[in-house]
Formats: C-alpha cells, structure tokens, sequence
C-alpha cells in the first residue's frame, strides 16, 4: 500500500469525512495521528470523540441488557461516550484510537460500530463518521494483526513521518526555535524507531517534550533530553546548541543587517540556527533588518525564515520589507 505524508493524510481525513467513509491511519508511535484528526474537527468545527478500546472491555463497548421490572423485559443500555447529537453536537469524528492494540474479541465488537453504525436499537448520528489509528505491528508498540473483517470495514492509509507538517501545524506555535532549527538541519532525526532494548526514542512525541528542557544547564539539559529522545540524539543537539551560542547575535543583525558577519558556508548548522532565530524574532518592527541579512544567507534560509515568520505571525506579510521580499521571490509559495 502506497505509503503517504502527514499532510496527505489530513486531506484524506477531510474528504472522508465529507464522504461518509471511515478511515484508518496506521504508522510509528508518536507520529501525532491523533493529534491530526482533533485538528481535523477543530478546522470544520465538528465534534470529536477518541474512543479507547483498549481501556473498556466488550461489555462496555457492546452494551448491556438490564432487566425491566416494569415490562418484565430487557433493556440493551449503551456507553455513555458514544456520541450523542444533543450533548456532543449534529456531527463529528469518533475515534478508535489504537483499534489494532487490542484482542479478537474487542475487535469483533466494533464491527457494528464501524459499518452499520449502531448497537442495539442505538443508531450513531448521521453526522458522525468512524474513524481509527494504529501502530504498525513491526513497531512492537502492542500492536496486533487486525481481523479481515474489521480491516474490510475501512479505507487504509500508511503514514510517514512528516517534519514539515509538524512544524507548520504544531512546531512553530509550540517549540523553541532553536528546537525546531536543529530538526530541520537533521531531519533524519526527526524519528528513528528504537533497537529492542532501547526505551527512549526520537519521535514528533518525544521530540516535543524534549524540547521543554532546553533551557536548563548543559549538563542536567543533556540528561533530561536523552531521557525523551536516546543519547544519540541527545548528543547531537547538544552540539548544535554549543553551536548555535557561538554564531551571530540577533543584536548584531538588527544593528547592522548589511555588514555584519555571515554564518560560514561549509558549516549549515550554524545557518540553520541563525535561521531559526531569525524567524522567530522577526516582527513588524524587525521585519526590515531581518529580511534585509536574510537575503545574505542564501535563498534557502531565506525561504525558511520567510515561510516561518509569516506562519507565526501573519501580520508581517503586510509590512513593506516583506511585501518588496514576495515580489523578488514570486516563484516562492509560502
């Protein structure tokens, strides 16, 4: 099966959605595909409901008949986090997150779920749709082979790993610019799936949450980030960080942007952390000396620091010095 980016399988969310077709991404732990489709139903204000099979047992899931004194009959009463078109609203995505993290049995009880949209007499909203993730059975993240039944159920999709769509979509409003430079100069780090002895792996998961530590003293800031991402990566970034406080000054390019010193050549890191800077301190009122010493880095960096400005801040594209920059670089879309 074709195998798409983060940014494909958004898309896909939506159209199918819009079609009424339940889809399931499958990828590596700590990609964000939860994250993407919460982000989905927040773009087409919609609800949305992530629905856990692995913390309910089939009962919870399947239902359950109670005795009616009164009618001398059963009652079938379902779970109360299915969704529900008064509390929940008209539409939305429900979840089944990690749907192949679980056993046959609770697999089997989804069934009804996923096509027929019903349990008992429950019927699910008509705009609502039926939606999954899971880890790839390789990962060894729990997970399992999915029954033919189940998996017939759905529309598939293999996800990659996508750097640039976490950084447009959670990055560059989360992560220190300093964090998300050094990604982008190894972007092969951005996820490697661990050896079988190995707890503590890079991922967009773990990388985000290494992140948070990244203002504490070198030795301690060392320890935590291995913690998240592996000594490895650790190691690295911490070079890329001794790097970095040696390179040009954010005080130096906004007093002089024509004159001041260029990061060398044969050393990207260091562009890439002056880059990351740039962007991030980049304002309306910063906005002319920044793009003015941009333009002195190359056209690559001169695209990232644009392109993440912008995204951070969109007033900036109003300003005269960003406005001069986009008729220069009319082949560059943002």
């Amino acid at each position: 099966m074709t195998t798409v980016s983060m940014a494909v399988a958004r898309r896909m969310i939506i159209a199918c959605y819009w079609k009424n077709v339940p889809l399931m991404l499958t990828g590596y732990p700590g990609m964000g595909k939860t994250a993407t489709y919460e982000s989905v139903t927040r773009e087409l204000g919609i609800g949305f409901i992530d629905f856990r099979l692995g913390l309910k047992d089939p009962v919870d899931v399947g239902g359950m008949r109670v005795p009616d004194a009164k009618t001398g009959k059963l009652r079938h009463y379902v779970p109360d986090d299915l969704p529900d078109a008064e509390r929940d609203g008209a539409a939305g995505i429900i979840l089944f997150d990690e749907i192949n993290a679980v056993a046959q049995m609770m697999q089997t009880t989804a069934y009804g779920l996923i096509q027929e949209r019903r349990i008992g007499k429950w019927r699910m909203p008509e705009g609502w749709v039926p939606m999954a993730a899971g880890n790839n059975v390789s990962d060894r993240a729990a997970a399992q082979r999915m029954s033919t039944a189940l998996a017939n159920r759905f529309l598939h999709a293999d996800v990659a790993p996508d750097l640039e769509y976490w950084v447009d979509n959670y990055g560059l409003a989360n992560c220190p610019d300093a964090g998300i430079s050094f990604l982008r100069f190894r972007p092969a780090l951005f996820h490697v799936m661990p050896k079988p002895d190995e707890k503590a792996f890079p991922s967009a998961r773990s990388w985000t949450a290494a992140f948070r530590f990244l203002d504490e003293e070198p030795a301690l800031r060392r320890a935590l980030i291995a913690g998240e991402v592996g000594d490895a990566a650790a190691d690295e970034l911490e070079g890329f960080l001794q790097i970095r406080a040696s390179a040009v000054t954010l005080a130096e390019i906004l007093a002089d942007p024509k004159g001041c010193r260029l990061p060398q050549k044969d050393k990207p890191a260091v562009s890439y952390a002056v880059s990351g800077m740039l962007a991030n301190a980049m304002t309306r009122k910063t906005a002319a000396p920044i793009i003015e010493y941009a333009g002195r880095l190359g056209p690559e960096y001169e695209v990232l620091i644009a392109h993440d400005a912008q995204k951070r801040d969109k007033s900036i594209a109003s300003t005269s010095a960003f406005g001069a920059w986009a008729v220069r670089n009319q082949e560059v879309v943002l």
